[in-house]
């Protein structure tokens, strides 16, 4: 709103290296900080919204299930990761900034996969919101850039690696796990 000044403006993609998006040049200089702040920056503000939702419940299952640091983990290293391969693939600079949560949306979207893969507490509400996120992350790529953008895919292909390596099998008590099924 301070940039567009309106509540659902939007900011010109090459303009979001001032407010904390990330490019390989801006990390060549020291500025690793932007792999987190570029999370937090978005183009489209409805777009920001739902992500803001998604990610709300998805965290509030992963932390319930895993704890915060596991949470903390996989939206980091997926979300930076699948946001910096943004700025690589397929984008011409000066429009290579790396923004939105989208990519660590999808990191945390695998690690719940994960964790129904390892015998954790399912819920039916954490399966709806799984399948929304993919929905709404896939028709939205398809939409606007015509295919899959590789920032997701690799945010979802390192959440699932950050699972695997992060998530122990549950026990047979969900309850000792912090899980309450639903």
């Amino acid at each position: 709103m301070l940039v567009g000044g309106y509540p659902w403006s939007t900011v010109n993609i090459t303009n979001f290296h001032q407010y904390g998006g990330v490019t390989t040049e801006l990390l060549q200089n020291g500025e690793w900080w932007r792999i987190a702040t570029s999370q937090l920056v978005h183009v489209k503000q409805g777009h920001m919204l739902l992500n803001v939702v998604l990610l709300f419940f998805l965290s509030l299952y992963i932390e319930r299930s895993v704890g915060g640091i596991r949470l903390l983990t996989a939206w980091l290293i997926g979300g930076g990761l699948g946001t910096y391969a943004s700025t690589l693939f397929w984008v011409p600079p000066p429009w290579n900034v790396g923004t939105g949560a989208s990519q660590a949306l999808m990191s945390l979207t695998a690690f719940c996969i994960v964790l129904a893969r390892k015998g954790y507490s399912y819920p039916k509400w954490i399966k709806r919101t799984v399948v929304i996120t993919v929905i709404a992350n896939l028709a939205l790529d398809l939409l606007f850039a015509g295919y899959p953008k590789p920032g997701k895919i690799i945010g979802f292909a390192t959440g699932w690696l950050v699972g695997l390596a992060l998530i122990p099998t549950a026990k047979n008590d969900p309850e000792s796990e912090g899980i309450t099924s639903t």
